[in-house]
C-alpha cells in the first residue's frame, strides 16, 4: 500500500512537471525566472509616457523581414509581474493597418525593471513607418513612429537629413510663433523629400522655466506624429533646461539621452549626448556604445550637439563616488579623437553655430559637419556672415563603401518647401498644400495627407491620388506631383467643397500710442491662405496695415492711433470663401492709475459701502415724511 502511495505521488509529481513545463513552452511569456538579457539603452530614471523603453519615437528600430529584435517594456507599480504580451505593428498608410509580430522569447529583467519580448518581423509586413503597440495583462502601450520596416533588404546607402537647433517652443511670443511655423513645415518638407532618417542635433526643444512648459515636448511630440519617415534627436543646451529644472520630458516623451541605431549591417547611428559642451558621464556613455557597437562594421558616424572643435567642450567622467572628474579641451579633443578612430567614425553631424561649417579632424580623417540653424535667425544673428533665412536642413547621402555626398550650403525652406494649410491630422474633410520650389531642378514628391472621412474618389486638384486607404472611416491618401524650378502651386484634396468661411480671432492691444492686433486665424475646410489686416478713424476710410516682422512674425501695428479706431480683417480661405471681422477700440489719453495696495481697497469698499447704506437710509425716511 505504501509502494503504491509512493509510485502514484511520482506519478503525479512527474505529470505536474510535464504541465509546467509545456505551459512555459506554449506561453513563453510567463515568467518565472531572471531573463539574462542586456539591454541596449542606458538606465531610465522614469516610466516613459508609453511604457516602451525600446523602441522609442526618437530612437527607433530600423529593420527588415525576418530580423530578429527585441522591445523592452517598462513595470511600473500595481503591474503583476507575469504577463504574457503580444507585439503588433500598425500604420494607417497600409491596407490591413496592423500585423502581428512572430514571438520568438519573453522575460523578465529584476536590473531593468522590465520585461524584454523578442520578435521577428513577417514577410507580409510593407515597407515603411509603423507604430509598436505591445499588449497583454489587460494592458495596451503604443510607441509611434518607432519601426521603421525596409522590406527584404537594407539599402546599400542612405539618405540622412540633419537638422539642427530648430529651438521649438509654445509660449505666446514672436520666435516661438515662427518656430512653429518652420517646425510645421519642416515635417511637410521632410514627408516630401523622403530621407532614409531625420536626425537633429540637439537644442531641438527651446529653453524651459517650470513645470507648465512640459507642453513645449507635448506639442513637438504631436507633430512629429505626422512624421512619414524615422527620426532622432540628441539634447543642446536649450533642451538640457529641463533636466536642470528637475524635469525629465525628454526621456518621458523622445528617447534616452544616447544610443545606438543600426540601419543594417551597413550603417551605425550613434548618439553622443554633449549637452551644451558638456560631454557628461563620457565614461558611461563610452561602456554602452562599445557594447552595442561591438563586431559591427560599415559606416558609422555621430550626431551630437557641440562641435569637438569649440572651446568650451569638455568631457567629464563619472567617478565611482559619484563625483566627476572634468578633462581639459585638448584632453577632451584628444579622447574624442580616439573614441572616433576606435569605432571607425568618418562623420561627425553637429549643431549649435547656427551657421555651416565643415571641417577635418585628426588621422585618418574624421569630417566634422555643422548645418545651419533650422530656427528663425534674423540677418547677422550671431556671426557677421550669418544669412537672413531659416528652416535650414542638409541632405547627406552615405555609401557603404564609405563615400559621402553633401552640400556645402545647407539649403533652408525659402528655396523648397512644402506648408500644409490644416494640419493632416484627420480633423478636416479636405487639406490644401503649399509647394514651391526655387530651386534649379524639377522636384517629383508625394505628399501624405489624413482626412476625417474617406471617398475611394476624392476631389483632387494639382495632383493625383497614388495610394488611398480607408482606416476607421478616415480617408488616408498619397498624392503625387512635380514642382518645376521657380514654380509655386497650390494643391487641393477635399470629400466635398468646401463653402464655409474662416474665422478671425482678434484680440486688440493698446499701449500708449501703438494699436496692436494680436490675431488667430483658422479654417475647418482647406485651410487660410491669407489675410488683410485695416484701420480706420472714421470708420469709412480704411487703409491696410502692412506687417512689421518680429522673429520673422508677421505683426499688425497702427502708430499713434487718433481718437476712436475701427479695425478690420478679410479672411480669405484655400477654397475661394471669404469673411471680413470688424472691431473698434478707444485710445487711453491719460494713464490709468495703479492699482492700490489689496488692504487699502478693502478699506475704501467698506467706507463706500458704509456710506451708501447711510445715504439709502436717509432717502427712505424723508420719502416716508413726505408720503405722511
Amino acid at each position: 500500500m505504501y509502494l503504491n502511495l509512493q509510485l502514484k505521488a511520482k506519478i503525479l509529481i512527474y505529470f505536474l512537471v510535464l504541465i509546467v513545463f509545456s505551459t512555459y513552452t506554449a506561453f513563453p511569456g510567463i515568467v518565472i525566472a531572471e531573463a539574462d538579457v542586456m539591454p541596449n539603452f542606458p538606465s531610465y530614471p522614469i516610466v516613459p509616457l508609453n511604457h516602451v523603453l525600446t523602441p522609442r519615437i526618437a530612437q527607433p528600430y530600423l529593420v527588415v523581414h525576418g530580423q530578429e529584435f527585441d522591445v523592452w517594456i517598462a513595470k511600473s507599480e500595481g503591474m503583476a509581474r507575469e504577463i504574457t504580451w503580444s507585439v503588433s505593428l500598425e500604420s494607417i498608410f497600409t491596407e490591413t493597418g496592423k500585423y502581428h509580430l512572430e514571438l520568438l522569447d519573453q522575460g523578465f529583467s529584476s536590473s531593468v525593471n522590465a520585461w524584454w519580448i523578442s520578435v521577428s518581423t513577417p514577410v507580409e509586413v510593407p515597407p515603411g513607418l509603423y507604430n509598436l503597440t505591445v499588449s497583454g495583462g489587460g494592458y495596451k502601450f503604443t510607441e509611434p513612429n518607432s519601426v521603421y520596416v525596409f522590406g527584404d533588404s537594407f539599402p546599400n546607402r542612405i539618405t540622412v537629413l540633419h537638422l539642427a537647433d530648430t529651438c521649438f517652443g509654445t509660449r505666446e511670443m514672436a520666435k516661438h510663433y515662427s518656430n512653429q511655423a518652420l517646425f510645421r513645415d519642416m515635417i511637410a518638407t521632410i514627408n516630401a523629400l523622403k530621407p532614409d532618417i531625420v536626425a537633429v542635433s540637439g537644442d531641438f526643444i527651446d529653453g524651459i522655466a517650470s513645470k507648465n512648459d512640459e507642453e513645449f515636448y507635448r506639442a513637438a511630440y504631436k507633430y512629429l506624429l505626422s512624421l512619414r519617415v524615422p527620426f532622432t534627436a540628441v539634447l543642446g543646451g536649450t533642451d538640457y533646461t529641463a533636466n536642470e529644472h528637475g524635469f525629465t520630458f525628454w526621456e518621458e516623451y523622445f528617447a534616452p539621452f544616447y544610443g545606438v541605431i543600426d540601419i543594417g549591417p551597413y550603417f551605425h547611428l550613434i548618439r553622443l549626448d554633449s549637452d551644451e559642451g558638456k560631454v557628461m558621464a563620457f565614461n558611461e556613455q563610452k561602456e554602452l556604445i562599445y557594447r552595442l557597437m561591438q563586431g559591427k562594421e560599415g559606416v558609422n558616424f555621430v550626431v551630437t550637439h557641440e562641435p569637438p572643435i569649440e572651446e568650451e567642450v569638455m568631457i567629464w567622467n563619472k567617478l565611482p563616488n559619484g563625483k566627476f572628474e572634468r578633462l581639459s579641451h585638448d584632453e577632451t579633443v584628444k579622447e574624442l579623437l580616439g573614441f572616433f578612430h576606435s569605432l571607425n567614425v568618418s562623420l561627425v553631424l553637429g549643431g549649435d553655430l547656427h551657421r555651416d561649417h565643415i571641417e577635418t579632424l585628426g588621422e585618418p580623417p574624421v569630417i566634422n559637419l555643422v548645418t545651419n540653424a533650422a530656427q528663425y535667425d534674423e540677418g547677422e544673428w550671431f556671426y557677421e556672415d550669418a544669412r537672413s533665412d531659416s528652416g535650414h536642413y542638409r541632405p547627406i547621402t552615405l555609401y557603404s563603401n564609405g563615400e559621402l555626398e553633401y552640400r556645402d550650403v545647407s539649403p533652408c525652406l525659402a528655396e523648397f518647401g512644402v506648408s500644409y494649410l490644416n494640419w493632416p491630422d484627420g480633423s478636416s474633410s479636405g487639406l490644401a498644400v503649399s509647394i514651391w520650389n526655387k530651386e534649379k531642378e524639377a522636384k517629383s514628391i508625394e505628399i501624405p495627407v489624413v482626412l476625417s472621412t474617406y471617398s475611394d474618389k476624392p476631389i483632387v486638384e494639382g495632383a493625383e491620388v497614388v495610394a488611398s486607404y480607408n482606416s476607421s472611416s478616415k480617408g488616408v491618401y498619397i498624392l503625387h506631383t512635380s514642382v518645376q524650378p521657380g514654380e509655386e502651386k497650390i494643391i487641393k484634396i477635399y470629400i466635398k467643397p468646401d463653402t464655409v468661411p474662416p474665422k478671425a480671432k482678434i484680440t486688440p492691444e493698446l499701449k500708449e500710442n501703438r494699436l496692436t492686433l494680436k490675431y488667430k486665424l483658422s479654417d475647418k475646410g482647406l485651410g487660410v491662405l491669407r489675410a488683410k489686416f485695416y484701420y480706420s478713424n472714421d470708420n469709412k476710410t480704411w487703409i491696410e496695415i502692412k506687417p512689421t516682422y518680429k522673429t520673422g512674425y508677421p505683426n499688425y501695428i497702427v502708430e499713434s492711433p487718433k481718437g476712436l479706431t475701427y479695425y478690420k480683417v478679410i479672411v480669405e480661405g484655400a477654397a475661394g470663401n471669404k469673411a471680413t471681422y470688424h472691431g473698434k477700440t478707444g485710445r487711453v489719453k491719460t494713464p490709468l492709475p495703479s492699482a492700490a495696495p489689496q488692504s487699502i481697497v478693502k478699506s475704501l469698499s467698506l467706507i463706500i459701502l458704509v456710506v451708501t447704506a447711510a445715504a439709502l437710509t436717509l432717502l427712505a425716511i424723508i420719502l416716508l415724511k413726505k408720503k405722511k
